[in-house]
């Protein structure tokens, strides 16, 4: 009961401080669109028409479908993205809690989202992060209570969130599959979980692609692929054959224009693709096919310089970015006080980021090493850490550019590992320590 009652006050006090934060910022900063932001809005008001003519599947729909809920007001759009926050910090809480049963330790979870400003800037930003980290924190909870509580429902929404997770960014296809083997693997007995998982995952994920074939012609979540590939591919794209000829000289061009003006290579597939569109005779989506081969075949032809790109692209998706424009402040004095607190912030996420990597080869070796041996039982930590990695290493493989961008939407699951990892290191030191007690030999008292 008093555990109860701990655990309720220490809710109670993340939830004041994580709408009173959000609060403060409504007062002083106003939402920010990016390039990103109106490709989103082109979706959302396609389904809000149900014109599709002009269809592309640039995008997929989820984020879109939030626009919609907040009628494509950016002001009503952040709040959404607020009160999302808020959940996600409640969530985080719950997550912490159900490892460690201490409220404090769970508060502190919950606080490492609810203060951290890069969090809370992105609410801001009408872009999808906030949303896929709603999406991913949630599918990990319902993971969690499905293996624990060992209920099919908890299964389902383990996998409908994470197929709503891919349907706001693709990327995050690896999250229904990992959920099943993990049950597989480290449950006994999980088979109709991972079914469970696997039915809600792969129902909206197959159709929307299904939509795609229908309207477009192509099976497929979106038709960017290509575009993303070549991020990695640019980089080498001198080796390309004189089969891929125009689109190669054509991307020289502008890759050595971009590198002259901003020192990297990333993003230069939209500068030059309107005039490989005018070049080739492609629309849009044929192209993206085309620079989806001629990736593909470079990766194959120099396996050591796409290998080498996907490692600097998993280095830089730790970077912890904070996404502030400070003329969007209405008080020029609060983007001062920002710019004051950023850096010791930024400097406690990367260091536990870095923990954070160290703790998932721990945990997952570990876990191998138990299985192996015959235990069954799947760990909140271990759950974590396959989460997050598994975000690090398929963003690297698919992107090379804003990687740090992409690694909000597990910074906070990261920083919660260190926690439960922590925990789970303190409990073995208090054991050894009352276990070396009770082998030490009696003191006779004279």
């Amino acid at each position: 009961m008093d555990q109860s009652r701990s655990a309720i006050r220490a809710l109670v006090l993340l939830v004041v401080i994580a709408v009173a934060a959000r609060a403060a910022l409504f007062l002083v900063y106003q939402p920010v669109v990016y390039p990103d932001t109106g490709t989103y809005h082109t979706l959302a008001s396609q389904i809000l028409n149900f014109d599709f003519s002009d269809y592309r599947a640039v995008r997929t729909p989820a984020y879109s479908l939030l626009l919609l809920l907040g009628y494509q007001n950016h002001f009503l759009v952040w709040l959404i993205q607020s009160t999302l926050g808020v959940l996600i910090s409640i969530l985080l809480f719950w997550i912490c809690l159900s490892h460690t049963g201490n409220s404090i330790w769970a508060l502190c979870a919950g606080l490492a989202h609810t203060l951290a400003l890069n969090q809370l800037f992105f609410e801001a930003n009408v872009l999808s992060e906030t949303l896929s980290t709603f999406l991913i924190v949630l599918s990990v909870a319902s993971l969690i209570a499905a293996s624990k509580r060992r209920h099919l429902g908890y299964g389902a929404w383990a996998g409908f969130a994470s197929a709503f997770a891919t349907l706001t960014r693709p990327v995050y296809i690896y999250l229904g599959p990992l959920f099943a083997l993990l049950l597989l693997l480290f449950e006994r007995d999980g088979k109709r979980l991972a079914a469970s998982v696997v039915v809600a995952f792969i129902l909206p994920v197959l159709g929307w692609a299904a939509f795609n074939k229908a309207t477009i012609g192509q099976f497929a979540l979106s038709t960017n692929m290509g575009y993303g590939l070549t991020n990695h591919s640019g980089r080498f794209i001198e080796h390309a054959g004189d089969e891929y000829a125009t689109i190669r000289d054509i991307y020289l061009k502008h890759r050595e224009k971009k590198i002259a003006e901003t020192g990297s290579s990333a993003v230069t597939i939209f500068l030059a693709r309107d005039e490989m569109r005018e070049q080739t005779g492609l629309d849009d989506i044929a192209l993206s096919r085309r620079l989806t081969e001629l990736s593909l075949a470079l990766f194959m032809k120099y396996p050591s310089l796409y290998l080498k790109s996907v490692a600097e692209a998993w280095a830089s998706f730790w970077a912890a970015p904070l996404y502030m424009r400070p003329d969007k402040f209405k008080t020029p004095g609060a983007a001062k006080l920002i710019g004051l607190g950023w850096p010791p912030e930024r400097m406690l996420l990367l260091v536990a980021n870095l923990l954070a990597v160290v703790a998932s080869g721990w945990v997952m070796a570990a876990a191998v090493v138990r299985r192996v041996k015959g235990t069954y039982g799947m760990s909140i930590p271990l759950i974590v850490s396959c989460v997050v990695i598994g975000a690090s290493v398929v963003q690297a493989l698919f992107e090379y550019g804003e990687n740090p961008r992409y690694g909000i939407p597990t910074q906070s699951l990261a920083v919660t590992l260190v926690l439960l990892v922590a925990w789970d290191l303190r409990a073995a030191l208090k054991a050894r320590s009352a276990a070396d007690k009770r082998q030490a030999p009696a003191v006779l008292e004279v």
